[in-house]
């Protein structure tokens, strides 16, 4: 919802909140170790040889076996199961992303059924919650060349809405929500590349360090701004000036928080809808009604066929509070 390219920085802050779309993971013994991913209308089978040519899923098992203080073919031997990952809900029709962080909810997944496999003993749920995140965070940052603040995996671990506090080891929390309004996503189906935006903030930071010191202090303020506000007028005032410092920042970087295609769409809305860009801009915006905060099915129904096309999707999203749980 806020601090873009500010979660990268250690104690870079942003706010954030878990969707309710999930990656729904099972697990059956098997004669070897297997992973069956299902995303959207394809499916891929990873056993041992292909699983090493993926870097995300293979970067999870090296950091599970780092953890548990065994190697990797150990773990591979000893995990005797089928995973099947289906994050089909993370997908459209047409078997686009929806830019929502499937990859970050997978990882979370599949982190979480190696750990139940291979801790025997008890162990309380947030920490095993807190260690999948770690794991996950670790092989998700292998797997984009170092790079990933993490706040897409805390979402889809601890659930609800929170702050993210960004660096080496990230920190996720809990609060309020005060906008207690119904949230629209915008999905343009035009995908942005996060690692060649974070390599181009990187880039910007080694070059203009006064610009990013003041960056950095402008996007912390505003979210901590947001934080605490108490009331719904409050927090839109605030995620407008979040808006416009994600605006400046993106045509710092070159990547428009709002190019053209998005601003076709949003422009419209604006006298009775509140509209930001999320992430690098351009693939996905929410949606904020400024007075009735809540929308009728009706006038959901109007504003779809105003904004859908081919590409295009309009959702009502709700906020999913659980987090990731599991049953044994």
């Amino acid at each position: 919802m806020a601090g873009e390219y500010a979660v990268l920085e250690d104690q870079g802050s942003g706010l954030a909140v878990s969707v309710k779309k999930h990656v729904h993971i099972e697990v059956e013994k098997n004669s070897s170790f297997e992973i069956i991913s299902k995303m959207g209308s394809e499916i891929i089978t990873w056993d041992l040889k292909k699983l090493k040519k993926n870097e995300l899923l293979y970067s999870i098992v090296k950091q599970t076996a780092a953890y548990l203080n065994i190697s990797e073919s150990q773990l591979i031997k000893k995990t005797n199961l089928k995973i099947y990952a289906d994050s089909g809900e993370f997908f459209q029709s047409d078997g686009s992303k929806t830019g929502l962080g499937s990859s970050a909810a997978v990882s979370a997944g599949i982190s979480l059924a190696l750990l139940l496999k291979h801790i025997n003993s008890p162990i309380d749920p947030l920490k095993l919650k807190e260690t999948a995140f770690e794991i996950a965070l670790k092989a998700h940052r292998a797997a984009q060349g170092g790079m990933g603040s993490g706040y897409d995996i805390a979402a889809s671990i601890y659930g609800g809405t929170g702050l993210f506090t960004g660096g080496e080891t990230p920190h996720w929390s809990f609060l309020k929500n005060n906008l207690q309004s119904d949230l629209l996503l915008i999905k343009t189906g035009i995908p942005v590349s996060t690692k060649q935006a974070i390599l181009s903030y990187k880039n910007w930071k080694k070059s203009k360090p006064e610009l990013f010191s003041r960056f950095l202090q402008t996007s912390n303020k505003l979210v901590k701004k947001l934080y605490i506000a108490e009331d719904f007028k409050k927090s839109l005032l605030i995620l407008r000036s979040l808006r416009k410092t994600g605006i400046w920042i993106g045509n710092q970087l070159k990547f428009q928080a709002e190019p053209d295609h998005l601003k076709n769409i949003i422009n419209p809305l604006k006298n009775h809808f509140f509209c930001k860009a999320l992430g690098a801009g351009g693939e996905v915006a929410v949606v904020i009604p400024r007075e009735n905060r809540y929308i009728s099915p009706g006038n959901m129904a109007d504003l779809k066929s105003r904004i859908e096309n081919e590409k295009v999707r309009l959702e009502k999203i709700q906020i999913d509070d659980k987090g990731m749980y599991w049953e044994q």
